[in-house]
């Protein structure tokens, strides 16, 4: 497998956003891209996909349907592309002789090559500039097989309680006050005409954060009837309010990919699994179906609040 990009910044952004779930993470490669996937003891599953439009060059020699599977550093790669990147911005900034700044110098894009050979083998980053060549190896190892099931922790859509559609900004505010308030339980309130509302339990007992009505910003909240993913009608919906409980010390692991993310997409299904999908955009390719970062939470017993 090789492949080759000059998207740096983007792949450093987003392996940076998702560093904080575990160290160890799933390396997928298939014929439409790259998945990484981690998972943090059966409760929470990250998986971040990169399109493969994302490179100038991508070539999988396996026959059709056929992935790689490898276990990898997540915390390394993900230095690697960080030091990368601050280096190119670094040099982006030094002097010229005379007296200039070499400002253009991504003109010169850095180009990134990855390969990967066959079992056993490193996993090689290599980053050129045209004056210099520094190549990186990262060892590769046999990952847990519960992990490499791609159904551990996935949303059923056949199955769905609800979902919802909001402005990632907003919801990236309300993360960061309930970390700031040191939130432990967090619960999560449903109802009809977009009633969506944070309900915090921690060290100063019990606060409500109420999520905007404006369809600008809570664009869908849709409440499905016996799971069969038809919505119910008004009247049933004035009688039903959905409460969701989760560990928010885990779900907070979410707020980096948020801030990347234009809008956030819910749902949670029938056996307690909410999941939120991130589209995060890269601008400095237009033809680029962007990253998608899903995590995935298991819910606790529901208490009285």
């Amino acid at each position: 497998f090789t492949a080759s990009t000059t998207q740096i910044a983007h792949i450093a952004q987003v392996l940076q956003s998702i560093t904080s779930a575990k160290t160890q993470a799933l390396l997928q490669i298939t014929n439409d891209g790259i998945n990484l996937v981690t998972e943090n003891n059966h409760i929470c599953k990250i998986r971040l996909s990169l399109d493969k439009t994302l490179f100038s060059s991508y070539n999988l020699q396996l026959p059709d349907g056929r992935k790689i599977e490898i276990g990898i550093d997540l915390n390394s790669i993900s230095d690697c592309f960080n030091m990368a990147n601050q280096s190119f911005n670094a040099a982006s900034l030094l002097p010229t002789n005379g007296g200039t700044t070499l400002a253009h110098l991504h003109l010169y894009d850095i180009q990134c090559i990855i390969s990967y050979r066959r079992h056993g083998d490193p996993l090689v980053i290599d980053f050129k500039d045209g004056k210099m060549n520094e190549k990186v190896e990262f060892l590769t190892f046999h990952i847990d097989e519960t992990l490499q099931q791609d159904m551990v922790l996935c949303i059923d859509h056949l199955m769905l309680v609800y979902e919802l559609m909001i402005k990632s900004d907003v919801f990236h505010n309300i993360l960061k006050d309930l970390k700031d308030i040191n939130t432990e339980d967090l619960f999560i309130y449903t109802r009809i005409h977009n009633e969506l509302n944070f309900i915090s339990r921690g060290e100063i007992g019990y606060s409500k954060m109420m999520f905007p009505q404006e369809r600008s910003i809570l664009e869908q909240l849709t409440i499905y009837k016996n799971y069969d993913s038809v919505p119910v009608d008004d009247e049933l919906q004035m009688q039903s309010a959905i409460i969701s409980r989760y560990n928010y010390p885990i779900l907070s692991k979410i707020i980096r990919p948020v801030r990347l993310s234009h809008k956030t997409k819910i749902m949670k299904d029938s056996q307690g699994l909410m999941s939120f999908h991130l589209l995060i955009n890269n601008h400095e390719l237009n033809n680029y179906q962007g990253t998608i970062i899903e995590f995935n939470i298991l819910e606790m017993n529901v208490e009285e609040i």
